[in-house]
């Protein structure tokens, strides 16, 4: 169980390889600890780049884009993508959605979704977690966390570093 001391929650998580394959560790670490100089719960782990989502909130035509869009930043650098897109086609019936992400190397990752109700299509993460994947070419990945009721959080990390943090208790310290 992490120390509640953000020093030593960095040193934790650097002993289990978290940032060992980031774009900018200094900027990642300089975060956390802004966090937990702001918002000083007594959780390191809160000081993480959680991004929240709530599930039903499929509301307007740039939903699935802006919290993508929010996800892959979060990632700080370390999910190299240069466009998110979202279109809605309102001729059909049930009216569909199309998002697509765009990476760094050109090559389009793309999911159609019918839009039923105003919760995100149950195969959100698994897009989300692909696109991640291939981006990093594996290195990292999206890791999803129900908070209760729809609500729920996201995180993009270091694959290998994510087993070893859980191992340890080190995300819910």
């Amino acid at each position: 169980m992490a120390k509640k001391n953000i020093d030593d929650y960095v040193q934790q998580l650097t002993e289990v390889g978290w940032f060992a394959n980031m774009a900018d560790k200094e900027a990642y670490i300089a975060g956390m600890k802004a966090k937990w100089t702001e918002n000083n719960d007594g959780k390191c782990a809160n000081t993480l780049p959680w991004v929240w989502f709530d599930s039903e909130c499929v509301d307007n035509e740039s939903a699935y884009k802006d919290l993508i869009t929010e996800i892959l930043e979060s990632a700080k650098g370390n999910v190299p993508f240069s466009q998110v897109t979202e279109e809605w086609d309102q001729k059909t019936e049930p009216v569909s959605i199309k998002i697509a992400v765009t990476l760094k190397n050109g090559e389009t990752l793309s999911a159609t979704y019918e839009y039923e109700s105003d919760y995100l299509n149950e195969d959100f993460d698994s897009f989300i977690t692909g696109v991640v994947e291939k981006a990093t070419d594996g290195k990292f990945t999206a890791f999803f966390k129900s908070t209760g009721g729809q609500d729920g959080l996201v995180l993009v990390a270091d694959k290998d570093a994510l087993t070893a943090a859980k191992k340890k208790r080190l995300l819910s310290a």
